[in-house]
């Protein structure tokens, strides 16, 4: 399946305005992640399908570096993987 980038505005708890990009399969599991940060969207917009070409190689040393970090530090490799995309 392939990954797609959004951009989203959202309302913290707070009530301040916060402003990001996730990466997801569907526009439902970006939105029920930011629900589960706390956070309620105000908008979600596509922004791209992510190709092979859309990971450079700084970019793919940058992930490589950040799960061999999670690993060292003791995570499994399935929970490791699944906080990469909150940090994306």
């Amino acid at each position: 399946m392939s990954q797609k980038l959004y951009y989203w505005l959202a309302l913290t708890s707070n009530g301040e305005l916060q402003r990001g990009e996730s990466i997801g399969n569907a526009r439902q599991h970006v939105y029920l992640r930011l629900a589960q940060k706390g956070y309620q969207p105000l908008r979600l917009r596509y922004r791209q399908t992510l190709t092979q070409r859309y990971w450079k190689v700084t970019a793919r040393i940058t992930l490589f570096k950040q799960v061999a970090a999670l690993l060292q530090a003791g995570l499994p490799l399935l929970n490791a993987l699944r906080l990469l995309p909150e940090q994306h």
